[in-house]
């Protein structure tokens, strides 16, 4: 068994204290997504959890789990990587790893306006009243109930279900907390267009938007450390 966080204020947390309980780990956190997931885990939307999946979406999409109490790292510390998750085989949108259809060639803040060009074209859609090149414009339209955004987000949405339920029947979590900007900024249009598509092989876990203003690395390294001492 690990040894338990001890009780300990977070700096600049206000009355946060570290969650009961021991992570569990073979090797170090090195990647963000690890460390946000203790951070959330800490203290954060998952306080308490022992079965939580962490979320980056931002230039990429990474992910960071805590299973049973325990931090996956795997065999070369790169367990987690779900951006890499297949989604499609229609678009053949190509990732940055060079493989065609991962859920980050569609839905990372980089490639949604890629991924809007891929939908435009076959949607056969002519007119846009936004700026289709900037991913920042695309869901402002959408919040602002434009038509053709709207649209596009439900396809949108459908990719973020597809990889969200790869995720749950993977880790079986509690708790999904998404973090980076896209999620900070646009968290609920994300999770209110993805929510109606998930699978419900597996009950449904609670989806949060972190509130820890971007810091859930830091504090899951402070809690990694503290754990270790």
């Amino acid at each position: 068994m690990g040894r338990r966080l001890p009780e300990h204020r977070v700096p600049g947390r206000g009355d946060r204290r570290a969650a009961p309980g021991a992570v569990r780990a073979s090797g170090r956190p090195d990647q963000r997504a690890r460390a946000g997931v203790l951070g959330e885990r800490w203290a954060g939307a998952a306080r308490g959890s022992d079965n939580v999946v962490y979320i980056t979406l931002s230039t990429g999409i990474g992910g960071g789990a805590v299973v049973n109490g325990r931090l996956l790292l795997g065999m070369s510390g790169n367990a987690g990587e779900i951006g890499h998750i297949p989604v499609d085989t229609r678009y053949n949108l190509v990732c940055g790893c060079g493989f065609a259809g991962h859920w980050e060639a569609y839905a990372s803040a980089k490639n949604i306006p890629g991924f809007f060009a891929a939908w435009r074209e076959a949607a056969d859609v002519r007119h846009v009243a936004f700026d289709p090149s900037s991913t920042r414009a695309i869901f402002t339209a959408a919040r602002a109930e434009d038509p053709v955004a709207l649209a596009f987000m439900e396809a949108l949405g459908e990719m973020n279900a597809r990889g969200i339920s790869a995720v749950i029947v993977a880790y079986n979590p509690e708790v999904i907390v998404f973090d980076g900007p896209l999620a900070r900024y646009y968290g609920d249009i994300v999770i209110r267009q993805m929510e109606p598509f998930i699978d419900r092989y597996l009950a449904l876990p609670r989806l949060a938007v972190s509130d820890l203003a971007g810091q859930a690395p830091l504090l899951g390294a402070a809690a990694y450390a503290l754990e270790a001492r």
